[in-house]
């Protein structure tokens, strides 16, 4: 109990990075889900800026958080569906370098529409509406829709899509109605992390999205693994936590903060989930 307590009170001293930290798991999320159906995606760090200004500029205009949150999902899934309609058939590579394509195009866009986005300085003082409370609730609900998808029927068919769609397709599954739902799906995760943010906190600017918070959505995958639904929170965690967590290593911590995430991808290729079911194999063995 003392531990637990002394954990409790360290999140409360820190809330910013634990408000983060929840918003986080959605964009981990996404990027995950586009994974297990056999995508490289990083559409959701897209629509997690459409999510994030969507949600700003009508809770500014005096929309109710939930209604105005619901409008950005809303927004991003149909925004996904006709990008997925389209990009629905690539793989691999060319599926990662269009949806890279994606996110640096919505970046141009918010640095444009200086009249809805506030152009290259952003949005400022958009209303706090939403708590930590909130946010973890949130977090909590996608984190159960995550888990359902590797159960039942969907499970099965996202991992045969995965690891062989001929064979998949024989099997009378249709590969490419399950690869555009589960990016329709990823843009609402992303959509959700970016509403939860803008509404968290009172700024938004195109920096703050692009090739930086790609790079964080899939070092939060990695690090915490994609073969679990809980691996994705673990990451998020980890890498909203890190750089304080680093902050005693001065004007070295990116290096050493690199160096985790290096060790991590080449000894532990499947994050931290894999470690813990390893650890546990382990202990069934020698029980």
């Amino acid at each position: 109990m003392t531990v637990l307590a002394s954990l409790g009170g360290w999140f409360s001293e820190n809330e910013a990075l634990t408000q983060s930290s929840f918003a986080a798991c959605m964009l981990a999320f996404s990027v995950m889900v586009a994974l297990r159906a056999g995508m490289f995606s990083f559409a959701g760090v897209a629509f997690w800026a459409v999510g994030g200004y969507t949600a700003a500029v009508l809770v500014q205009h005096g929309w109710p958080t939930v209604a105005a949150v619901a409008a950005a999902i809303v927004l991003s899934a149909a925004l996904s569906l006709l990008i997925g309609l389209v990009l629905g058939r690539l793989r691999a590579v060319y599926m990662a370098m269009a949806t890279f394509a994606l996110v640096m195009i919505v970046r141009v866009i918010a640095v444009s529409w200086e009249s809805v986005t506030g152009g290259s300085t952003g949005l400022y003082a958009i209303p706090n509406t939403v708590t930590t409370t909130g946010v973890a609730v949130v977090a909590a609900v996608s984190a159960v829709i995550v888990a359902l998808l590797d159960r039942g029927v969907i499970g099965r068919s996202l991992a045969a899509v995965r690891t062989d769609e001929t064979l998949a397709a024989a099997n009378g599954i249709d590969v490419v109605r399950h690869r555009i739902a589960i990016f329709v799906l990823s843009g609402a995760f992303g959509a959700l992390s970016g509403a939860m943010n803008a509404l968290l906190f009172n700024t938004l600017s195109p920096d703050q999205g692009g090739f930086p918070l790609i790079l964080d959505a899939m070092t939060m995958v990695v690090l915490g693994g994609a073969a679990a639904w809980w691996g994705p929170v673990i990451g998020a965690f980890v890498v909203i936590w890190l750089p304080e967590i680093l902050a005693f290593t001065g004007d070295w911590r990116a290096v050493v903060q690199g160096a985790l995430v290096v060790l991590v991808v080449v000894y532990v290729p499947g994050g931290i989930v894999a470690v813990v079911r390893r650890v546990r194999a382990l202990v069934v063995t020698t029980t």
